[in-house]
C-alpha cells in the first residue's frame, strides 16, 4: 500500500534537487577560486623573493670584488701544475 507520488511531491523534490545542486556549485567555484587567489599570490611572493636573493647575491659579489681590488688582488701559492698566467700572480 504505497501511495504514487503526486505531481506535487515530484515538483518539490525537484526543485529541491536543483537547490542542493546550485548550493553545491557555488561552493566549489568559492572555494576554487579561493585555491587559484592563493596560488597567484604565492607565485607573486616566490617571483619576489626570486628578485631580491639575485639583488643579494649581486651585491656580495659586488663587495668580494672590491674588497678583492682594495686588498691587491689574490695571492696563490705555488703548486704543481700551476702556471703563472695573466689570471693568477705566482708570489
Amino acid at each position: 500500500m504505497t501511495a504514487k507520488p503526486t505531481k506535487l511531491a515530484s515538483a518539490e523534490s525537484q526543485s529541491l534537487r536543483l537547490f542542493i545542486i546550485s548550493i553545491t556549485l557555488v561552493a566549489t567555484i568559492c572555494i576554487i577560486s579561493g585555491f587559484l587567489g592563493i596560488s597567484f599570490y604565492s607565485r607573486g611572493l616566490i617571483r619576489e623573493e626570486m628578485r631580491n636573493s639575485g639583488r643579494r647575491n649581486f651585491t656580495n659579489i659586488v663587495l668580494m670584488r672590491r674588497w678583492n681590488a682594495n686588498h691587491g688582488g689574490v695571492y696563490v701559492l705555488k703548486g704543481p701544475g700551476l702556471n703563472d698566467t695573466r689570471d693568477f700572480r705566482i708570489v
